[in-house]
């Protein structure tokens, strides 16, 4: 249908949609609109931002244990092999006016880890169970290292002998299967390298 343009004085096509947004009155809305619009769309925004909320709080508390398991364990392990650290740069094709430089970065990373982590403990602690599980998972992974880098080995072996015989026999295949996969490779042979440049 065509019509004239009010507007501009040319012709206009007019849709059946453009007739009935012509044809609607408008009129000012009160307050029974409001609730009525708010009891129709509250329970979308409700979900949503349940949603939203759960994806704010640290969704995987799993990676986030891991990771803090990963970071404290590899904190303990610089901090208390100095030497070793210093005998494997020996080893490697470092200048030794480059070792001033290498533990001072990795003195560096200490304080900034250990600042970080007192961060977590203070969110965790500020925050509580209304905050997000992250920091909390963190501290768990990190306290979980800290107790299997301070467990004395006397602990270990007492523990292997008080499995049954079924158990020990489990743990010495797994240790047969990493010998197979790693020949010529003992526990105490492991130390910390520096890659070589080429």
């Amino acid at each position: 249908m065509w019509r004239l343009c009010p507007c501009c004085a040319h012709l206009r096509h007019i849709s059946v949609l453009d007739l009935i947004v012509m044809a609607t009155t408008f009129r000012k809305l009160s307050h029974d609109d409001f609730r009525h619009r708010v009891r129709r769309l509250g329970p979308m925004l409700r979900h949503r931002d349940a949603r939203a909320r759960g994806a704010r709080a640290g969704g995987h508390p799993l990676g986030c244990v891991v990771l803090g398991f990963l970071w404290v364990y590899l904190l303990c392990a610089i901090s208390s092999n100095r030497d070793m650290i210093v005998a494997s740069l020996d080893q490697g094709r470092v200048s030794a006016d480059a070792y001033p430089w290498i533990l001072g970065g990795l003195s560096a990373l200490l304080a900034v880890s250990c600042v970080l982590l007192c961060q977590q403990l203070l969110r965790a602690l500020i925050r509580g169970r209304r905050g997000p599980r992250g920091p909390v998972a963190l501290l768990l992974g990190g306290a979980m290292a800290v107790t299997l880098y301070l467990t004395p080995p006397a602990v270990w072996q007492l523990g292997y002998g008080m499995m049954d015989g079924t158990s020990q026999q489990v743990v010495r295949g797994l240790g047969d299967v990493v010998a197979d996969a790693l020949p010529n490779v003992t526990l105490s042979d492991i130390s910390y390298v520096v890659s070589q440049r080429r």
